[in-house]
């Protein structure tokens, strides 16, 4: 069960609801609690529970988020991608990533879309990215993804006519 804020687009959170053992009772499901305690007096934090018609009421465990395999390997041979920030949804993700050098397998979320930034080794913040790419990685899956490309005119064309633009294969 996935939850949205009330405009449909914000995702909140995800919970599964093993209601079966009800054999065929009912149940109030409801939503209590803040989505960030501590701005909120370090209050009760949010979740998603059901009141039996007994009386009891349990809490519903939140959803395994699915998660996908990436490994990154720097191959752009730019001289302004020597060292570059990799950002993910805004977040440093991966700093000072240096020419020729790989991650290891991370983790990151599968079914949604993540927004992953590339800017200078030096760079303050996301506002600083030279290309950003959108993507969806399906879950359970494992990526080698390749920085290759330039990111400035100033090199030769391609002998065979291919595009040279810095991307992620």
């Amino acid at each position: 069960m996935d939850l949205y804020l009330g405009n449909g687009v914000n995702y909140v959170a995800s919970f599964t609801a093993p209601l079966t053992g009800l054999g065929g009772g009912s149940a109030a499901v409801f939503a209590s609690g803040f989505l960030d305690p501590t701005s909120n007096q370090n209050g009760a934090a949010f979740g998603l529970f059901a009141a039996l018609a007994n009386g009891t009421v349990v809490q519903l465990p939140a959803a395994t988020a699915p998660n996908a395999r990436v490994q990154v390997i720097h191959n752009s041979a730019d001289v302004l991608a020597g060292s570059v920030d990799v950002y993910i949804n805004g977040a440093l993700a991966i700093p000072d990533f240096a020419f020729r050098s790989a991650t290891p397998f991370i983790d990151l979320p599968a079914g949604v879309t993540l927004n992953i930034g590339v800017a200078p080794g030096n760079s303050s913040s996301v506002n600083d990215t030279l290309a950003n790419f959108p993507v969806i990685l399906s879950a359970d899956e494992k990526y080698v993804v390749f920085a290759n490309g330039v990111l400035t005119g100033g090199y030769l064309p391609n002998p065979d006519g291919r595009n040279t633009d810095f991307t992620l294969l």
